[in-house]
């Protein structure tokens, strides 16, 4: 059985066509961009390691295609873990897009948001970091309304990370967010529910806080956490640590 991916020229055969038919794409028998596209989606669905997600699949990988082997357990442990994260991505782009978060009648604030479609990048940031995913959206929900405050929109600051720091692009602030929520040696430190992070994030009676807006961040937070599909200020959004 031989390795099959893209090359000048296209392989070709009976063994590419039983590939073809496997994945449920058109029978060629020639294995060009389009197969392997399908290759790669595959080995990303079943459970493949990251470096492993290409359009190249050798021996043991077309046995497993074809029913021939079982996929190792952590291969479905990858799968299922995947497959929970597109369902998450997913509840946070029909969120953003949805807007029922937004302020209308404002000026300040645009119609649009700016992070619409970027649920692939919270839940791939808060998992990287283990900060729960709804929980960064809620948080930048509250803080600037989804990048849609124009004030802060060429900071790409949506966190109110500062004073006044600027980020490159609005993945970077979401990083840092997320980054700074998990650092082993940070502030929130024990702190690993909405309610004990937001005592640290935003604390009553702040010198900065003269309005006493702060009261409202344990609330706010909690309730777009909620409408995303979480529970209650108790919930644990941070990974625990020793």
């Amino acid at each position: 059985m031989r390795a099959l991916k893209v090359v000048d020229p296209l392989l070709t055969g009976d063994d590419v066509a039983r590939l073809q038919a496997a994945l449920g794409i058109r029978k060629t028998g020639v294995y060009d961009e389009k197969t392997a596209a399908a290759v790669k989606a595959w080995k990303w669905r079943v459970g493949f390691r990251a470096n492993q997600v290409n359009g190249t699949i050798a021996a043991r990988g077309q046995r497993w295609l074809f029913g021939e082997k079982p996929l190792p357990p952590d291969f479905q442990e990858r799968a299922e873990q995947r497959k929970q994260d597109a369902a998450s991505a997913a509840r946070i782009d029909g969120f953003i897009s949805g807007g029922t978060w937004r302020i209308r009648g404002d000026p300040r604030y645009a119609e649009r948001s700016p992070l619409d479609g970027f649920g692939d990048v919270f839940v791939r940031v808060g998992r990287k970091h283990g900060v729960d995913p709804l929980f960064l959206v809620a948080i930048a929900t509250h803080e600037n309304r989804l990048g849609t405050f124009k004030a802060i929109q060429a900071k790409h600051n949506t966190f109110g990370l500062g004073p006044g720091r600027t980020y490159p692009t609005w993945e970077a602030n979401i990083e840092a967010a997320a980054k700074n929520l998990a650092r082993p040696d940070g502030f929130y430190v024990g702190k690993n529910t909405i309610r004990t992070v937001g005592l640290t994030w935003a604390p009553l009676g702040a010198g900065n806080d003269p309005a006493d807006l702060n009261r409202h961040w344990v609330g706010s937070v909690t309730r777009f956490y909620a409408q995303l599909g979480g529970r209650n200020d108790m919930d644990a959004v941070v990974k625990t640590r020793p």
